[in-house]
């Protein structure tokens, strides 16, 4: 089980409202180049955050493993910005199912199939943040082959990701 308590932390992934400091910046600060619109400038929307999550792992065989996990996180918007937003809450959630086939080839390699709804606002009372409306999946596979007990080559492969949070390199 895990529990996360957070001031001003995004989660950094999932869907943009659920980067609510990020996605409310962005609809507060005026358009860069539009004629007339004043230079943009930093915006505190201060945000307080409480995550929780449960996951689990089954060893099904020894070539087997199934496991996943369960998400929600609660946000509390601490600001109005100056009677720009409301004040209110953001309910996110995601889930992941994985399927994991250790010692597939040689001992010490892994292969692994991932498979999740990444973070997405399932309930909101601030007014500037709807509900997402459509769900993002992502579906993701790997394989780690052992050359040695110090050196492993992995190599993994995004099949399917939809969202807009743009993936780390």
């Amino acid at each position: 089980m895990t529990y996360i308590n957070a001031y001003n932390q995004e989660l950094g992934t999932g869907s943009q409202r659920a980067n609510p400091i990020s996605f409310l910046g962005d609809q507060i600060v005026p358009a860069p180049g539009v004629p007339g619109s004043p230079e943009p400038e930093e915006v505190e929307v201060p945000f307080a955050s409480n995550s929780y999550g449960i996951q689990a792992t089954l060893g099904i065989s020894d070539n087997i493993v199934l496991g996943g996990w369960v998400g929600y996180t609660n946000y509390r918007n601490l600001s109005t910005e100056g009677g720009t937003i409301d004040r209110g809450n953001l309910d996110i959630s995601n889930w992941t199912v994985t399927l994991g086939f250790p010692y597939l080839g040689k001992k010490g390699n892994l292969a692994g199939i991932i498979l999740g709804m990444e973070p997405k606002v399932t309930d909101s009372s601030i007014d500037e943040i709807d509900e997402d409306r459509d769900t993002s999946y992502h579906i993701e596979a790997f394989y780690q082959f052992k050359i040695n007990d110090n050196i492993a080559i992995t190599r993994y492969h995004i099949l399917y990701k939809n969202s807009r949070i743009p993936l780390p390199h």
